[in-house]
């Protein structure tokens, strides 16, 4: 009996502290991304190269201002990983944008740079990340899994496996900067992770890759580098058999895959009006 209370007041606790985020408004969202930021960069060395930093940051800013937010505030980081990725905590104002060493190795032109920020910069004006949470928060609070898998790929994420008593250590502390801050607390550690592997919703990656070649377009940069860029990703993921399971890339493992995007973007480029150089 005991044992079943604590189960219960544990469940109202995960529920309060989750819906916390699911009725976020502007601040909390602010907070969000920096509270991403923190579990981000506590685990990736910051690249400070201010030559390319710079680059990173005009070309970012550019797409920005062809966006349906120009106004709103971002800021670039580039993490020295050599893994092929780019990501972004992607929840409106104040998003902080990430491009790692690796995915700058294989980068042959500004118009492909421009083509993958204004991808991560779509998701930040649509706030996906945001949208991800709610979602996954119902499921999350119906069963255990999300939790149970995020910290499982967490662990994997972060360089080890993670113990039962690792878990509950992470939902007292969650619980603990819910009610010191008002805010989420580590129950956005798993789904953070998970969007930084897997990538976000079939349709938030296909609404990102729309609206990123609109805002390269915009911005006057050509968005057939895009499709270029996409089929690089494809090629080097079939080269190195790469996949969720064992390479933790959001560009190259991301819904509904590489084929199907390539193409969506294809024919989004011919039924538009857009400019091809």
């Amino acid at each position: 009996m005991q044992k079943k209370k604590k189960i219960l007041i544990s469940l109202i606790i995960f529920f309060l502290s989750f819906y916390g985020i699911v009725i976020a408004g502007e601040e909390k969202e602010i907070k969000y991304n920096f509270y991403a930021d923190r579990l981000i960069t506590s685990s990736h060395i910051i690249l400070f190269d201010e030559a390319l930093t710079q680059k990173i940051v005009e070309i970012g800013n550019k797409i920005i201002k062809a966006s349906d937010k120009p106004d709103m505030n971002c800021t670039f980081r580039i993490l020295n990983d050599p893994t092929i990725n780019a990501y972004s905590t992607a929840s409106g104002e104040g998003s902080f944008i990430y491009v790692n060493t690796g995915l700058l190795d294989i980068i042959e032109s500004e118009d492909e740079l421009a083509g993958v920020l204004a991808h991560e910069i779509a998701h930040a004006v649509k706030k996906h990340q945001i949208k991800f949470l709610k979602s996954e928060f119902w499921s999350t609070f119906v069963g255990s899994f999300l939790l149970e898998f995020g910290a499982g790929v967490a662990g994997i994420y972060l360089g080890h496996t993670l113990a039962p008593s690792d878990v509950i250590r992470a939902q007292q502390i969650g619980e603990i900067v819910t009610y010191t801050t008002g805010f989420l607390g580590s129950k956005a550690v798993a789904p953070i992770i998970v969007t930084i592997i897997q990538g976000y919703r079939k349709e938030h990656e296909l609404e990102a890759d729309a609206l990123a070649i609109r805002y390269m377009a915009k911005a006057g940069y050509q968005p057939t580098a895009y499709i270029a860029f996409l089929k690089k990703l494809k090629s080097i993921r079939d080269k190195l058999k790469i996949n969720e399971k064992n390479y933790a890339s959001c560009l190259i493992n991301a819904k509904p895959g590489l084929e199907e995007r390539i193409k969506y973007v294809k024919r989004l480029i011919l039924e538009s009006k857009y400019e091809i150089k």
